[in-house]
């Protein structure tokens, strides 16, 4: 019985530590591409900004 849980316990280490390293490496890349690609995004982000609509304002059209 000793031996079977080792073996389980070996199997589950390797695996939640082959995921730890591999989600390491995802935030990495998106860390590094976040990282060059700022100033590029952020220009982006203020072009695309949502422009108010003109519409008929109450301050130009007073009706007494």
């Amino acid at each position: 019985m000793k031996n079977k849980i080792k073996k389980y316990f070996t199997f589950f280490t390797i695996l939640i530590s082959s995921i730890i390293t591999t989600l390491n490496s995802f935030s990495s890349m998106i860390h590094s591409l976040l990282s060059h690609n700022k100033q590029i995004i952020v220009v982006l982000l203020l072009q695309r900004e949502l422009k108010s609509i003109k519409l008929y304002s109450t301050n130009k059209y007073i009706k007494n």
